[in-house]
């Protein structure tokens, strides 16, 4: 359970047999994805109800470990669930409580996914956890009327073998797509649920209407639930009301707002409720985040010393994260046009001459209506690419072409890779200049190795 050292010679000839076996281990549950015919919700419309049944298999063969999880709190939406999974899980663990978090995608390490209290998952118990799985997944290949578990669904199952395992009072999850078919809606009693920001985002796998959407995320909401949400528009409430009624769930919806935002640096801190609370993370849009796990944890009975403890710790990675002064340099994973908009209000609050973006995107992302959000910001765009293979890159010479059409002007490059990318702009960006990094949470996790090594991650099993 413990990470490593690296002392002496046999302590970095054990680290390097650990790592060396993480890492195989993530080869494997990559590659399962790689057989003909295999469903995958991420990718495939038609898979997605499959894909629910085929992680309950799994799970029924592993002996249904789900069924030990205490009290789980489900959290869905379009932006925004990330940072309240994350507000939520360190608002508990100030109170006293045993959590296991569960995030998706990881920034820069599989591990990232992984934490309980502050601590993430160690690359052995990773690695082991995973080399007991390969029988059972070799009997769903085998006898599975759904085939074999996709990569997210085995590190969903992972997850709660771990958190179990290690007997968490609370399972905080984030939704990894929609919310009905998604892996993570695999346990059935949930006493928690709590949907987000509702926009477009996977439109081909989630439908082209925001009612769509909201119907197929409303779905996480299950039998004498608690529901939470902070969802402006009527109509969209309406669709979780009535879900809430068909599982006779409570309803709660949280409209109350700050009355003073004060920005200090890259921190901020906000009055609500006549409490101030201190955010360590940049950017007026975490509060709203805030202030809903605020109000799940006073429902949970938690108190406002160990609320304002438990967000004042809170790290994410990767969330509008500057990691370099005089030029900024700023890691934003942002990705569809919602958080898009937000990127840029941020970028505002900081004040700068030029704007240099550094933009890698997955290809079934909003690109024309990203590139119209940046249009007449943006000094001059570096299209580059991420290097993993599970998900593929837009093209990168479409990309400039659709930044190019809503300005003219813009200055374009196109470099493939990221760190030449990344080079190639620190050396034009002047000390008043931003230099972003933006679109992916794969060329955002690869970048910042700069400032976060792998190791580092890997042998601290902490946020950084």
């Amino acid at each position: 359970m413990e990470g490593f050292s690296l002392h002496t010679k046999c302590d970095i000839i054990s680290s390097m047999k650990i790592i060396d076996q993480y890492k195989k281990e993530i080869a494997y549950i990559e590659s399962l994805g790689n057989i003909e015919g295999q469903k995958d919700y991420q990718t495939d419309r038609l898979g997605a109800p499959i894909c629910l049944k085929r992680t309950k298999y799994l799970l029924k063969l592993l002996g249904n470990p789900e069924r030990k999880i205490k009290k789980y709190i489900h959290i869905g939406g379009t932006s925004g669930k990330g940072s309240v999974a994350n507000f939520v899980h360190e608002i508990l663990v100030a109170s006293g409580k045993k959590s296991g978090l569960f995030t998706s995608p990881f920034v820069t390490e599989t591990i990232e996914k992984y934490k309980i209290d502050h601590k993430l998952i160690s690359p052995s118990t990773f690695a082991k956890i995973v080399n007991d799985l390969k029988s059972t997944i070799d009997i769903c290949a085998q006898k599975s009327p759904y085939g074999v578990p996709s990569y997210f669904e085995v590190c969903f199952v992972i997850a709660v073998i771990y958190f179990t395992q290690n007997r968490c009072d609370y399972f905080v999850s984030e939704v990894g797509l929609g919310g009905e078919f998604d892996a993570t809606n695999a346990p059935n009693k949930k006493k928690i649920a709590i949907i987000t920001h509702v926009d477009y985002d996977h439109t081909e796998l989630l439908g082209n209407t925001l009612e769509k959407i909201a119907s197929t995320k409303s779905k996480i909401i299950s039998r004498n639930s608690s529901f939470f949400t902070n969802e402006p528009r009527s109509s969209l409430r309406k669709i979780f009301k009535s879900q809430c009624d068909h599982e006779n769930a409570s309803f709660n919806l949280i409209r109350t707002k700050a009355q003073k935002i004060t920005h200090e640096g890259k921190y901020l801190s906000f009055i609500y409720k006549n409490t101030k609370f201190r955010l360590n993370l940049f950017g007026e849009h975490q509060v709203n985040n805030a202030i809903l796990a605020i109000e799940v944890s006073k429902f949970m009975k938690i108190n406002d010393i160990d609320i304002k403890k438990g967000l004042s710790v809170t790290r994410i990675p990767g969330r509008f994260e500057i990691v370099k002064y005089k030029p900024y340099i700023v890691l934003d994973v942002a990705h569809n046009p919602d958080k898009i908009k937000t990127t840029l209000e941020n970028l505002g609050l900081l004040g700068y001459k030029k704007l240099f973006v550094i933009y890698a995107s997955a290809a079934n992302k909003d690109l024309d209506k990203i590139a119209n959000i940046f249009s007449g910001f943006t000094d001059e765009l570096i299209v580059t690419k991420y290097f993993l293979t599970l998900r593929k890159c837009a093209d990168p010479k479409y990309v400039e072409k659709i930044w190019q059409k809503t300005n003219n002007k813009l200055k374009t490059k196109i470099m493939l890779d990221p760190w030449q990318a990344l080079e190639y702009t620190q050396k034009k960006a002047s000390k008043s200049d931003i230099i972003l990094i933006l679109g992916s949470f794969f060329s955002v996790g690869e970048l910042r190795k700069k400032w976060v090594s792998s190791e580092k991650i890997l042998r601290t099993r902490k946020v950084i």
